[in-house]
C-alpha cells in the first residue's frame, strides 16, 4: 500500500507537470514529451512493482533460511539434551569452579590460621623453659634421603617448634572436619610430620658433636636431643592412634608436653634453638613464651 501510494503521487505530480507545459504553434513537441512522461512514469511504476516482489521474496527467503536452521537445532537439543546444557553452562560452571576453588583455599588459610593461634595460645601459657619457633620451613639441595621409605624430602615446612628441657616438640596443627578427616584425598598430616621429623633427625646428627662441645656433661658421650611429634587438631579428631606420633586436641597438649621429665638446662635449650633458627629459611627471631 505504501509503495502503491508513493506512485500515484508521483504519477499525480507528473500529470501536474504535463498540464503546466507551455503551450507551443507545434503539436509535435508536446506529443514527444506527454510519451517521454508516460514512460517514465511507467518504467518507474514496473520497477517499484518488481523493487516490492524482490522484497517480498528475500524476506520469505530469510524467514525459511531461519526458520530450517532452528529446527536443526531443535532436532540436535531433542536428540542431545544433555550434551547441550554441558555446552551452554561449560563457561559458567568453568567459572563457578574457579570462585569456589578461590573460597576454599581462602576457607583453609583462614581455618588454618585460626587453628594455629589457638595453639600458640595454649602454648604461651608455659614458663619461660621453653622456646617456640612458629612456621619453620627449610629447603634441601641436594635433597635428603631416607632409605626406609625410599623418599626424596626436597623441603619441610612445620607450624610450631617447642624447644624445651625434654626435648624438641615438632607440632602440626589442623582445623579439620570430620569430612577432611576421612577424605584420601587430603595429604596425611602424620606423614608430613614424620618426613620433618627425619629431616630434622638428620640435622642433628650431622652438627651433634658441635652442639655437644656446649652441652653439660658431654664428657659421658654425645647426647641426644629427642624430637617427639605431634598433631594438634583445634576443631575434630580422629579416634584412631599412630606409630610416632600423637595426636592431641588443644586441651590436651600442655599436660602431654609436661609429662616429660627436664634433660636440658635453660641455656642448653637455648643453643638447641638457635641451632634449628639457624637452619630456618623464615628467619623469624625465637623468643621465650612469657618474654
Amino acid at each position: 500500500m505504501v509503495l502503491e501510494l508513493q506512485l500515484r503521487q508521483q504519477l499525480d505530480n507528473f500529470n501536474d507537470q504535463i498540464e503546466n507545459l507551455p503551450e507551443t504553434h507545434s503539436r509535435i513537441i508536446p506529443t514527444i514529451k506527454d510519451y517521454w512522461f508516460n514512460l517514465v512514469i511507467c518504467t518507474k511504476f514496473w520497477s517499484a512493482q518488481l523493487k516490492f516482489h524482490y522484497n517480498i521474496f528475500l524476506f520469505n527467503y530469510q524467514v525459511k533460511k531461519q526458520l530450517f536452521r532452528k529446527n536443526k537445532r531443535f532436532e540436535y537439543i531433542s536428540a542431545n539434551f544433555q550434551n547441550v546444557v554441558n555446552e551452554s553452562s561449560f563457561y559458567d560452571l568453568q567459572a563457578f569452579e574457579k570462585k569456589k576453588e578461590i573460597i576454599e583455599t581462602l576457607s583453609n588459610t583462614i581455618y588454618g590460621a585460626v587453628g594455629e593461634q589457638k595453639v600458640e595460645s595454649m602454648l604461651k601459657k608455659l614458663t619461660d623453659d621453653y622456646i617456640l619457633i612458629n612456621d619453620f620451613c627449610r629447603t634441601f639441595d641436594p635433597p635428603i634421603y631416607n632409605k626406609n621409605n625410599h623418599d626424596h624430602i626436597h623441603s619441610i615446612q612445620i607450624d610450631h617448634l617447642l624447644i624445651s628441657p625434654a626435648g624438641v616438640f615438632l607440632i602440626e596443627t589442623k582445623n579439620w572436619s570430620d569430612n577432611s578427616i576421612n577424605n584420601p584425598d587430603l595429604r596425611s598430616p602424620v606423614e608430613q610430620v614424620l618426613r620433618t621429623n627425619y629431616a630434622l633427625f638428620r640435622l642433628f646428627n650431622n652438627q651433634i658433636s658441635k652442639l655437644n662441645n656446649d652441652f653439660s656433661r658431654q664428657y659421658w658421650g654425645n647426647r641426644k636431643v629427642p624430637i617427639k611429634n605431634i598433631i594438634v587438631f583445634t576443631n575434630k579428631k580422629p579416634v584412631e592412634e599412630f606409630e610416632f606420633v600423637k595426636i592431641l586436641t588443644v586441651d590436651e597438649l600442655l599436660p602431654y608436653i609436661k609429662y616429660f621429665d627436664a634433660s636440658f638446662l635453660i641455656e642448653e635449650t637455648e643453643i638447641i634453638a638457635d641451632f634449628l633458627l639457624k637452619f630456618s629459611e623464615q628467619k623469624q627471631v625465637h623468643s621465650k613464651l612469657n618474654n
